[in-house]
């Protein structure tokens, strides 16, 4: 009994430390998949060391936009010419926190105005702009 009451809470604890890889840590980036994705449009031979150059720009960077001071020590780029596979990793920590935002859209209320004397209400919605969502989709600067 006390064993399988053992193999069940090391499982637990298992499950529970790899889960915590998941958890969305604000100060942290990932630059994988954009590296990645610009060191496959590279020739053959090519692209580990552009993953490489691009990781130590988003990463090694400490003056960058994200101002990340600790590149992984995993970072990096590795072809399996056996298998190959190519291992790319770029990732970087101790970043400036990143600001979670929503959008939320609105529409304005109509604006009436009565006029001295009259009892009737004048609508002004019609002359109001469209929402800003409808100009962000449909318009172009």
């Amino acid at each position: 009994m006390e064993l399988w009451i053992s193999i069940a809470l090391v499982s637990l604890i298992s499950t529970v430390a790899l889960a915590q890889d998941d958890v969305f840590d604000p100060t942290s980036r990932d630059y994988t998949y954009k590296c990645e994705s610009m060191a496959k449009k590279a020739r053959e031979g090519e692209q580990c060391p552009l993953f490489e150059m691009c990781c130590n720009t988003f990463a090694g960077d400490r003056m960058n936009g994200d101002k990340c001071q600790l590149p992984d020590p995993k970072n990096g780029c590795e072809y399996n010419e056996q298998t190959g596979e190519t291992i790319m990793l770029c990732k970087a920590y101790n970043c400036t926190e990143m600001v979670t935002t929503t959008t939320t859209t609105t529409t304005p209320r109509p604006i009436r105005i009565e006029t001295k004397g009259s009892s009737s209400k004048t609508d002004l919605s019609a002359n109001f702009l469209p929402p800003f969502s409808y100009l962000a989709a449909n318009c172009s600067l």
